[in-house]
């Protein structure tokens, strides 16, 4: 894993990549020079500034979730619901006013466009189950006369005509005044690196895949990590109040929590990267030889030597980070839920890639984290989660039956049935 996607000129992306079929040219699936460009557009965007703004419009659709989903009402406990639903709404309202400025409603669905088909959550759900069949099938096959097939077509033409719309305005802004406009948005800072030209210009179809990559990416991989997280919570009561204790006692005389305590909730963060480890949802890393490339691997069994072995340029090297993650030798009692093993996180920095590894680790890491800790750090304050389980049904075997992993656009879990009952 270290040779093949760390800091080595011997391995890249596969170029063309499957899924720029999908989004076109972006920072997810560029060659290393055309790396260079996108990252240089984005860096600037993933600033304090936007962490910022990260933790305040968690907080404020953190409140309208409550009110919309009517637990405010709640006297003890919510009506059954499914987290996956819940959380991907949450992470949808945060990416669309730090990427873009909208202003999320929890009880208004964000339109595409004026004439759109709809909603930009309903497009976004689709996309995501169905970017394998858009990647490879010929575009002639989305205009048969086949309900299922046009809806997925329907649903890429929409975030494409929202992404699109997105670009426009940001231009005409940037475009209506002599003076740059500072605008703390991802979006806008895509675009300005379009306008700007220099080492960070970024071509028109580039700068409408990036839009897509902040899209998809900005909200699907957090919201899939924090269904897993609130299953495993219920699950694993004793978890959830050693993380709750800790909420408590950081918040004593019942103040409301701040970007400034991030770092300082670690139980919740590492309740957090446990799911990741357990679900994770960049679960292959695949790159192809640039040239003939020596290969070093650790013997399996003690006191052998280390295998050598070739990969063949052009050849695809995948990285199993599920396979990684599951390995006892790194990770001890590797199905155990324990979020007390990145206590030290020295132990498991060089073996956990959860964010990717390497140069190109996900430049959302710190975004994802905060957004995280603020919806479970607010949630876990307020409310006790709960799993439902069957008839005579124990809690492994609910387990079993739930937490199953399921592959769509990323690797994350099955639907999560969960209730909250109110703390007092």
């Amino acid at each position: 894993m270290h040779h093949v996607i760390g800091y080595t000129p011997q391995f890249d992306k596969e170029s063309p990549h499957v899924l720029d079929r999908v989004f076109g040219g972006n920072i997810v699936t560029a060659e290393k020079e055309q790396w260079k460009r996108h990252r240089r557009a984005l860096n600037p965007a993933f600033s304090q500034k936007i962490y910022i703004r990260a933790w305040k419009e968690g907080v404020r659709i953190y409140y309208d979730m409550v009110a919309g989903e009517g637990w405010n009402n709640a006297t003890g406990s919510t009506p059954v619901f499914i987290a996956n639903h819940v959380v991907t709404k949450f992470t949808l309202g945060v990416i669309s006013s730090c990427a873009f400025g909208l202003d999320f409603s929890w009880s208004e669905p964000i339109a595409a466009s004026v004439e759109e088909k709809m909603t930009l959550q309903e497009a976004l759900k689709i996309v995501s189950a169905e970017v394998p069949i858009w990647a490879v099938a010929p575009r002639w096959l989305f205009r048969l006369p086949f309900k299922y097939l046009r809806r997925i077509d329907d649903a890429f033409k929409t975030i494409s005509d929202f992404a699109k719309s997105q670009i426009e305005q940001q231009k005409i802004q940037q475009g209506s005044s002599t003076e740059k406009i500072e605008k703390i948005d991802i979006c806008n800072m895509i675009v300005q690196a379009n306008l700007d030209g220099g080492k960070a210009s970024l071509s028109e179809e580039e700068v409408l895949g990036d839009t897509f990559a902040v899209l998809i990416a900005g909200h699907d991989t957090t919201a899939k990590t924090l269904s897993a997280t609130m299953g495993l919570l219920g699950l694993y009561q004793d978890e959830q109040e050693k993380a709750y204790q800790q909420i408590c006692s950081i918040l004593s005389g019942g103040r409301e929590p701040t970007l400034e305590d991030v770092d300082s909730f670690s139980c919740v963060q590492h309740c957090f990267l446990e799911a990741i480890r357990l679900f994770p949802a960049g679960d292959v890393f695949a790159r192809k030889a640039a040239e003939d490339t020596l290969v070093r691997a650790h013997s399996r069994i003690p006191g052998e030597q280390d295998i050598e072995f070739v990969v063949k340029k052009g050849d695809t090297t995948a990285i199993d980070s599920t396979g990684i993650n599951y390995n006892p030798r790194y990770f001890p009692d590797p199905e155990a839920f324990k979020p007390s093993r990145w206590d030290a996180p020295s132990s498991v920095s060089d073996t956990f890639i959860g964010f990717g590894h390497g140069p190109r680790a996900s430049i959302g890491r710190k975004f994802a984290m905060i957004e995280a800790t603020c919806f479970l750090v607010h949630l876990l304050r307020d409310w006790k989660i709960e799993v439902v389980l069957g008839e005579e049904e124990t809690m492994e075997q609910w387990r079993e039956r739930v937490m199953v992993a399921t592959v769509e656009i990323t690797l994350g879990v099955n639907s999560v049935p969960v209730r909250l009952t109110r703390r007092h």
